[in-house]
This record gives structure tokens, C-alpha cells and sequence, in this order.
């Protein structure tokens, strides 16, 4: 509904007296949700922040005939947080609920529909106040928090994009059709939630591996954690791909393997020597690829036998596959390299690791 031109000007002067208090106001929770988010431990995809402009305010307060609108308006300041798996989300809200005071009347969750079988719109929408405000002019003003998840976030950008347009008609096809699209997303949620759990489980077997659980370091790299807690705590930190290396080498050498500064040290010279031979083998193998290819091009232009073709082919095939063959060993290397080299940062006191002077 429009706004009178009289009442619209005065809104406008409002808003404009206070947009600098508004931002302000963004940037504090927006700190203080990242480190909220922080401390618990949690990995999203991003946050957003922003603070709402003149005319979208305006519309809004058209939209929603506000009598006092700089009070009743909940999201001027806005953060949104974007989780990448649907699984975080309720670990999330625990945070925002411990980091910020929840206008439970004005907050509303838009992933529980009344109707099970309908798709669509889906996030968290909390109305918070920050508990101890930097000054007194952020003292009780309110700003929104969405969170929702990556696939969520997706659907609801295009959507906003596509079909939320000012005296836009939506044939039902139209509607039906976003949300079939819902659906296939929440669909694929499940299946990124799935994944990650499964993930987890595998990652949880490699630590209680009785191997891992055997493992030692030296006593002067440790500190106070016990050998099997440091272990633990890097393997619960890092990829699956980066603990099943591990779980590998200490399989192959020995438990007390990754314990011993000495080993380390050796084992990542051995590492990088892989990579530099095999880096050499893929140049010789790659001047030889050039030489084969330019006597394959002087056999095709003399036209000579087909048999002679065939036999430089194959051995175009043989040097193409010791590329890869070395490009696979370097690849396997630098891997191994990188995961003993975030163990390192776990279980070694302030120096450099290969240095091996005392603290």
C-alpha cells in the first residue's frame, strides 16, 4: 500500500537520522555471532550482513502499515547464516539462543510447514537484542538473524530472483514448479546429512583404531594432553582423507611411528624426494611424448607402413601412462605431506619441527 507523500518524506528523514546507529548495530551482531559461532566450534558456509536500505524500508512500511515503524521493524539490521549441511542448523539456533536475547514473538521458523507435503520457503528467522551492547544507543534495538542451509539458501535467492517481483503474476504452473524444485533440494539435504554422517562414522573408526589408540609421542612434544588425546583431537579436526592417511602409516610402521620426531623428519624427506623424482621421470616422459608425436607426424606424412604407426602409438601410450603413473605418486605424496604437516602443528611445542632443538 503506498505511503503518503507527507508520511513518506517523514520516514525517510527518520530512517536517515538513524541509518548510522542501524549500521552499527549490524556490525555488533555481526561480530558477535561469528564469534559465537566460533567458539562453539562450528563450520558454516558464510555469514552475511547488511543493513536495510531507504526505499526498502519504505516499501516495507507500506507493506506491513507500520504505526511506529523504526520500532516495529525487526530487520534493519540483518545477519544471515548459511550452514552447509542442514544437520547444523539446530546447533546453530543453540548458539544465536546463548549469544543474543530471542523476541520468541517476533522470531518464526519457516522450515516446519503445517502442511507436510507442501515445499518451499525454508529458514529460521530469530528477532534478537544483544545482551551487553558496546553503547547505549544499541541498548533494545532488535535486528533479524536467518539461518538456513546452503541448498536453502540457493532455492530462496533464485526464487526472490525470479518470481518476487513488484505486480508480478505467478501463474500456479509457475509456483508448482518452484516447488517441485523444493523438494528435490530437501531431498538432496537429507542426502548431503547423510553423507556427513556417514563421514563422521568412518572417522570415528579410525580413532578407536587399536593401533591409533597405541600411539606415543616423544615427552618433550606433547605438553600436558596425553599422546592419545593430542592424536585424537587432530584426527577429529581434520578430513577424512587427511586421518585415513594416518591410520595408513601407522598401520604400515608401527605405532610409535608418528611419535617419534626423528621418523617424522625422516619420513617427510622421503615424501618430498618422491616428489621430486617422480617430477623429474614426468619431464624425461614428456620430452619423449614430444619426440614420439613428432616421429608419428613424419610417418604419417611419408606415408609408411601402418604397422610403423601402431608400434609408436603404443609407445605413445606406454609414456602417457607413466605420466600419470608419476603424477598419481606426487599427488599421493603431497597428500601425506600435508596431513604429517597438520599433525605436527598438533603435537610439537612453538618451533619448527625439524629443527629438533630443545624448548
Amino acid at each position: 500500500m503506498p505511503i503518503n507523500p507527507d508520511m513518506e518524506q517523514g520516514l525517510r528523514d527518520a530512517f536517515r537520522a538513524k541509518k548510522g546507529i542501524f549500521q552499527s548495530l549490524t556490525r555488533e551482531i555481526e561480530l558477535t555471532l561469528r564469534n559465537a559461532i566460533q567458539a562453539a566450534g562450528l563450520i558454516v558456509y558464510q555469514i552475511e550482513a547488511r543493513t536495510k536500505e531507504e526505499d526498502s524500508f519504505i516499501e516495507k512500511c507500506g507493506r506491513k502499515r507500520y504505526t511506529d515503524p523504526l520500532t516495529q521493524s525487526t530487520d534493519v539490521s540483518g545477519c544471515r547464516v548459511v550452514s552447509n549441511y542442514r544437520i547444523d542448523i539446530d546447533a546453530i539456533e543453540q548458539v544465536i539462543r546463548g549469544a543474543f536475547v530471542i523476541d520468541e514473538v517476533n522470531s518464526a521458523r519457516h522450515d516446519q510447514p503445517s502442511d507436510p507435503t507442501a515445499f518451499g520457503y525454508s529458514s529460521r528467522h530469530f528477532v534478537v537484542t544483544l545482551k551487553e551492547p558496546s553503547n547505549i544507543y544499541l541498548a533494545g534495538l532488535k535486528a533479524e538473524i536467518q539461518v538456513r542451509s546452503a541448498l536453502q539458501h540457493i532455492w530462496a535467492a533464485i526464487q526472490h530472483s525470479l518470481q518476487y517481483k513488484k505486480e508480478l503474476d505467478r501463474p500456479e504452473i509457475f509456483t508448482r514448479r518452484f516447488a517441485r524444485v523444493a523438494a528435490m533440494l530437501d531431498l538432496v539435504d537429507d542426502e548431503f546429512d547423510s553423507l556427513r554422517a556417514e563421514a563422521t562414522q568412518a572417522l570415528m573408526k579410525v580413532v578407536g583404531d587399536p593401533q591409533i589408540q597405541e600411539a606415543e609421542f616423544e615427552e618433550d612434544r606433547i605438553g600436558a594432553p596425553s599422546s592419545r588425546e593430542v592424536l585424537q583431537r587432530y584426527l577429529m579436526s581434520v578430513g577424512l582423507q587427511d586421518a585415513l592417511i594416518i591410520k595408513d602409516i601407522v598401520s604400515e610402521f608401527g605405532p610409535k611411528s608418528i611419535g617419534s620426531k626423528e621418523w617424522l623428519s625422516s619420513y617427510i624427506q622421503t615424501q618430498k624426494q618422491i616428489v621430486i623424482q617422480n617430477r623429474l621421470e614426468i619431464d624425461d616422459a614428456e620430452t619423449e611424448l614430444n619426440r614420439i608425436s613428432a616421429e608419428v607426424q613424419r610417418v604419417k606424412d611419408r606415408g609408411e607402413l601402418d604397422v610403423r604407426r601402431i608400434r609408436l602409438l603404443a609407445d605413445l601410450d606406454a609414456v602417457g601412462a607413466r605420466i600419470e603413473i608419476g603424477s598419481q605418486a606426487i599427488k599421493g605424496a603431497i597428500a601425506k605431506l600435508s596431513a604429517i604437516g597438520v599433525l605436527l602443528k598438533h603435537v610439537t611445542r612453538p618451533q619448527s619441527p625439524l629443527q629438533g632443538s630443545d624448548p
